[in-house]
């Protein structure tokens, strides 16, 4: 295993334990009139999805 895999790995878990965390005690309701959870979330999203992606090039 690549060394970065681990703090790729750690990225993304604490991107997820983020998102985890503004959503706790939310409804859609909350989420779709608030714009700045909503962009918190989609950026622990990006997060997640660049970590991984980078986690998947080889080498």
């Amino acid at each position: 295993m690549r060394p970065e895999i681990g703090k790729l790995l750690l990225d993304m878990r604490e991107a997820t334990d983020a998102i985890h965390d503004f959503v706790a005690g939310k409804s859609l309701t909350d989420f779709t009139h608030d714009a700045l959870l909503r962009s918190a979330i989609y950026f622990q999203f990006v997060i997640v999805g660049e970590s991984l992606a980078s986690a998947s090039l080889p080498g």
